[in-house]
């Protein structure tokens, strides 16, 4: 049986420890959320920061916990909620510490809001409120910003200064590509000041922010009250390529085409293309057009059709400086459907005739994938050594060369990754940095890198290829997909 003196020294031991970790356990909690802060994981931050607030009020941290989480919010650009957090802690702790923080944001979510003259207001306050805040320096800036964005008084009919001060001020609207609100002052403008001299200028950038916005119609009727209103002006003899009466709405029409084919409304642009066809079958636009064709059927899936359109594109030379374009496309899609013999013939033409083409790589790129597809491992190998040596300059082709070579390597010899793991270094590490090789490449050579650590069961070197793809390859989306799928790797220990 234990005594009491025995019991009374476990429990003393006992307690020791708990109090030697329980500032430790805060602190874990204070700095995970912090952790999520910083990851931008702002709903989870807030939540972990308001938790440790309430359950810790005593804490060293707890003040910079609801800091953080009333910060969250503004991070988050739920303003009005924001706004609101703000307002409740200076009623509940006027001396907090980090108002003055606070009160700055509050001012720069009126100006993120483009509220210029409401951030102008909250920007002074706060001047006049914290008058040694180091945010002042910044302030300036912002008020000066504010006030170069912040809509002048409305314009005196009689007063040309004031008329001039508000046609600059919109002019900076439409600059600052804010459509609908050009669109909008622009039309009060012209009905407050007609005889002002500059309306025809104003009018057109009107019509031309109608078209931003894709509202076809109304950049049509804009254009002809230009012609109507201003017949002798630079801006009526203008509206020829635009879409005015001087010519029909091919203009319009082919404005669109273009539009949904970037938005990759591919089955709507071959539509709009089609009815294009019966509608202007002499414009001049007809060739361009055939382009988007050619390219918007191969996106949609639809490759009957692709090669009908592709080879009369070719066949009738309707677009001589796109053929290697489309033939690129074409020897594409027969290497996806397994014509590997076609595809072949057409790559090795294309190769012997153009050695100087920037295509040059992407066909060597589909003569090395042929050789994989068709488990050719060796075949390929050898090619790609072959190609590097004889192309030691073009960065492309070689790159293509030992990206491929990789992979073969691993399909030839999947128990010694080895090789291949080495392969894919000397790619990342010469090229990753550097201009002249595709975004496209990188990321291949990146991925397979990572999964050889991963099969390796090397977490350190697989978090060593997504912290150099994070510090050195160039943004864009193929960064953004590889650290969309391993970032998490960075923030593990």
């Amino acid at each position: 049986m234990i005594s009491f003196g025995e019991r009374w020294r476990c429990i003393s031991i006992i307690l020791l420890v708990a109090l030697f970790l329980f500032p430790s356990i805060l602190f874990a909690d204070y700095e995970n959320a912090i952790k999520l802060y910083q990851s931008k994981q702002f709903e989870n931050a807030r939540a972990a920061f308001m938790e440790h607030a309430r359950s810790n009020p005593g804490a060293s941290n707890a003040k910079a916990a609801e800091f953080y989480t009333i910060k969250c919010l503004f991070q988050l650009k739920k303003y009005d909620e924001f706004n609101q957090e703000v307002k409740a802690l200076k009623n509940r702790a006027p001396n907090h510490p980090s108002l003055d923080d606070l009160c700055f944001l509050q001012a720069y979510a009126e100006q993120q809001q483009k509220n210029w003259n409401q951030a102008i207001k909250l920007f002074q306050e706060f001047s006049s409120k914290y008058p040694e805040s180091p945010y002042n320096e910044k302030i300036k800036s912002h008020i000066k910003t504010c006030r170069n964005w912040a809509e002048p008084e409305s314009p005196e009919q009689q007063n040309t200064s004031s008329k001039d001060a508000y046609y600059e001020w919109m002019m900076k609207v439409y600059r600052g590509q804010f459509y609908d609100k050009y669109i909008d002052k622009s039309s009060n403008f012209i009905n407050l000041c007609p005889d002002y001299e500059k309306n025809p200028e104003i009018m057109f950038y009107r019509m031309m922010a109608f078209r931003k916005e894709m509202k076809w119609e109304e950049a049509r009727a804009q254009a002809n009250q230009i012609i109507d209103k201003y017949p002798e002006s630079e801006y009526a003899r203008n509206m020829g390529g635009m879409g005015g009466r001087t010519e029909d709405s091919a203009a319009f029409e082919f404005a669109e085409i273009v539009t949904n084919y970037h938005e990759k409304n591919f089955d709507t642009c071959i539509g709009m293309i089609e009815k294009y066809l019966q509608n202007y079958p002499r414009n001049w636009r007809i060739p361009e057009l055939y382009r988007y064709y050619c390219y918007a059927l191969y996106h949609s899936g639809n490759r009957e059709k692709f090669f009908e359109i592709s080879n009369k594109f070719l066949g009738e030379s309707l677009n001589p400086g796109q053929n290697d374009h489309i033939k690129l496309l074409q020897t594409t899609l027969m290497v996806k459907q397994g014509q590997f013999q076609e595809a072949q013939s057409l790559i090795e033409l294309f190769i012997s005739s153009n050695p100087d083409s920037k295509l040059y790589h992407l066909f060597f790129d589909l003569r090395l994938e042929i050789f994989y597809k068709q488990k050719k491992y060796s075949q390929l190998i050898k090619e790609a050594e072959t190609s590097i040596k004889k192309n030691k300059e073009q960065k492309e082709v070689c790159a293509a060369a030992m990206i491929w070579m990789g992979i073969a390597n691993i399909h030839k010899e999947p128990k010694d990754l080895n090789k291949a793991a080495e392969i894919f270094d000397t790619i990342l590490n010469d090229h990753m940095a550097r201009s002249g090789i595709n975004s496209s490449k990188l990321s291949t050579a990146a991925i397979w890198r990572i999964w050889i650590a991963e099969q390796k069961h090397n977490t350190g070197k697989a978090r060593e290829i997504v912290r150099k793809v994070k510090n050195e390859m160039p943004e864009g989306t193929e960064k953004t997909k590889i650290m969309k799928r391993f970032g998490n790797l960075i923030n593990e220990k």
